[in-house]
């Protein structure tokens, strides 16, 4: 496809981002970088593609690039939005209608639900205006349930959903919205929880609860309900809500810290921290054990590839305003400012 020709100071600005995210920062020869492009978010469209799409907001745009940087569709954005791989929903304010999208256009006016809307695992959610309140939505509702304290967490499985409260409980539901277990973190003068993990086949929880002090609970799968197999009392502790997952098919468990990101193998209990420069952002699951790390600090973002459980590859630092990142695989689709780029690489 021929592309549109940018200013020259795009050029400059392209070069210089691409040179950055090209030559990063390595640990021995254990990366290979394969191919990139870059493409504007204001690139002319290419509605009759039909293959694979990623969906990126930058710029006031929320965008489905194609893998191979052509544009699907491009939204303006003037209200809130969340955004997944088939739809965006768009809230102006609490209370107002909220209008859902498909990729190709398509919009449902959402006339029985008012909140803020999410999406966990390609399934759509909303908080209810009093933060008290979950409902799941999918051309319809399909289930909503009332909680006796503030909704602080929510994650999403195969056939559960775990939501973690403020009073320190976390409810397992399940998809039809009938209640299945409740988990009561204990230990500490505060019972809050700030963060919950479905592993893979919702055979696991990572918990992480209280404060005075905070812990890690691991609970396991067990009749029609969990048990706590694992409390580790931390070395820090958040009041609000923090990052915890299940990655490698569940075999570690991955959670923020005030300077970086743990690796804890609960086979062990080996862990292994990594630091970042400013404000975790996101972690990303790869293939290959591959995870990437996404950290902000103002307008300074980076970005740390590091092969599970402790083998840095990569690592790279870049200004932008504003930033998105979708990684398949190991492609890295980077929003930054205006534009999008694709790194593709190998870590052996």
């Amino acid at each position: 496809m021929k592309r549109p020709r940018a200013a020259p100071i795009l050029v400059v600005i392209v070069c210089a981002v691409l040179y950055v995210l090209s030559f990063p920062t390595t640990v021995g020869s254990e990366l290979s970088v394969l191919k990139h492009w870059s493409t504007p978010v204001d690139a002319r469209l290419t509605p009759e593609y039909e293959g694979e799409t990623f969906p990126i907001k930058i710029d006031d745009y929320a965008t489905y690039f194609a893998v191979d940087g052509r544009i699907f569709r491009r939204q303006t954005v003037e209200t809130g939005i969340a955004l997944d791989e088939d739809l965006f929903v768009r809230f102006p304010a609490p209370g107002e209608p909220v209008t859902v999208s498909t990729r190709s256009g398509d919009e449902i006016w959402v006339e029985d639900v008012t909140g803020f809307p999410f999406f966990r695992s390609g399934r759509l959610f909303f908080i209810g205006p009093n933060n008290a309140s979950i409902t799941e939505w999918s051309d319809r509702v399909l289930w909503s349930r009332e909680f006796g304290s503030l909704v602080t967490t929510v994650d999403a499985g195969d056939e559960i959903v775990a939501v973690g409260l403020l009073n320190g409980q976390v409810e397992v539901i399940m998809n039809d919205g009938r209640h299945q277990h409740t988990f009561s973190a204990g230990g500490s003068r505060l019972p809050l929880v700030t963060g919950v993990a479905i592993a893979p086949g919702d055979l696991r929880l990572a918990v992480i609860a209280g404060a005075e002090p905070q812990y890690l609970f691991l609970l396991e799968r067990m009749d029609d309900g969990f048990v706590p197999i694992l409390q580790r009392r931390l070395d820090h502790e958040f009041r609000r809500p923090s990052l915890v997952t299940f990655v490698r098919d569940g075999r570690f468990i991955l959670y923020e810290t005030p300077n970086g990101v743990t690796i804890f193998d609960p086979s062990d209990r080996t862990e292994n921290r990594h630091a970042i420069t400013g404000d975790l952002v996101s972690i990303h699951e790869g293939k290959d054990s591959m995870i990437v790390i996404a950290a902000r600090d103002g307008d300074r973002t980076s970005l740390t590839a590091v092969v599970l459980p402790d083998r840095v590859v990569f690592e790279t630092s870049f200004d932008a305003a504003a930033f998105d990142l979708v990684v398949r695989d190991n492609s890295l689709f980077i929003g930054a400012d205006k534009n999008v780029y694709r790194v593709d690489f190998d870590a052996r």
